[in-house]
């Protein structure tokens, strides 16, 4: 999954382009005159730049609690009637179990990936502390 590696990328190193963004404001103060020019127009709803370096990991963190509601509001498996003499009828149409299954089985992958996020950022926290 290459674009996973691009995404864990950017999230482990999202608090260094928000330390680099302070360090070209504080040293170009056109730069940041124009920011905040950005910021004040109304598509821009009145978010600074590095609010929007913040997204991708705000949304990271929202695909688990999103799913987990899905799967919450998704109607469990009903009871299979014995269907033993009735003449058999092949759907391609997922079952309901099959459903469930597929929402539980995306849970935990989104789990998976916001851990290994999570758990890289540490790394790299720790990395910087004893670099200090």
């Amino acid at each position: 999954m290459p674009h996973m590696r691009v995404y864990l990328d950017y999230c482990v190193n999202q608090a260094n382009a928000g330390k680099v963004l302070q360090s070209l404001r504080d040293g170009n103060p056109e730069l940041s005159a124009q920011l905040q020019g950005l910021q004040e127009d109304p598509s821009a709803r009145n978010l600074d730049l590095s609010s929007y370096l913040l997204v991708p990991m705000q949304r990271l963190t929202r695909y688990p609690l999103l799913i987990r509601q899905i799967l919450q509001y998704t109607d469990p498996p009903t009871p299979t009637p014995d269907l033993s003499m009735a003449p058999r009828l092949t759907l391609s149409l997922p079952t309901e179990h099959a459903e469930r299954e597929s929402i539980a089985n995306s849970l935990a992958c989104a789990g998976r990936i916001l851990e290994e996020v999570n758990e890289t950022i540490r790394d790299r926290e720790g990395q910087e502390r004893l670099v200090r």
